[in-house]
């Protein structure tokens, strides 16, 4: 189907703001600098400039959490964390790059079980982790989510992104 030479964008909305439009450059960049990661993300920021996200990471209990989760867009956060690439659990679906051949890989499992778009990064990630491969989010790609989807971090709606290896075990 695809080489892993060819790269495949994802955006989730249209309504989803990326702060630069050479958002994509950042994220082919880093896949082709590091061969083992399939997925790229950008950090997700609240419309009064908080963090939303800044990547998830997996808790002891194995629901998806964010550290940053709050904290002023310029605020470095624990050894300036915030704002260096790095990988994670999962990422915000509202802009991705994926390697080709992973998301080769996944549209079969996704042609048998539809995902939510705002699962679809932890999908994509969980399924990248199966194969032993590696998420990235990088905060010098900004996404400012639309108001119509400012709830989908809403702790009434976390429920929906816990544990993304379940979303994969069915494959």
């Amino acid at each position: 189907m695809c080489s892993s030479d060819l790269f495949a964008l994802v955006v989730r909305d249209a309504d989803d703001v990326v702060a630069d439009d050479a958002w994509w450059i950042e994220g082919i960049g880093w896949l082709e600098l590091v061969p083992d990661l399939d997925i790229v993300g950008g950090r997700v920021l609240e419309a009064d400039g908080s963090v939303r996200t800044v990547g998830d990471f997996l808790d002891g209990d194995g629901h998806l959490t964010t550290p940053d989760r709050g904290r002023a867009a310029t605020d470095p956060g624990y050894l300036a964390m915030a704002l260096k690439p790095r990988c994670c659990a999962a990422v915000h679906s509202g802009a991705l790059v994926v390697r080709g051949a992973m998301l080769a890989d996944a549209a079969t499992a996704l042609a048998r079980q539809p995902v939510p778009h705002v699962q679809l990064g932890a999908w994509l990630a969980a399924i990248a982790a199966r194969r032993a491969r590696r998420t990235l989010c990088t905060p010098f790609v900004t996404i400012t989510p639309a108001a119509k989807t400012s709830h989908l971090r809403s702790e009434e709606h976390t429920s929906e992104l816990q544990s993304p290896c379940n979303l994969v075990c069915r494959l």
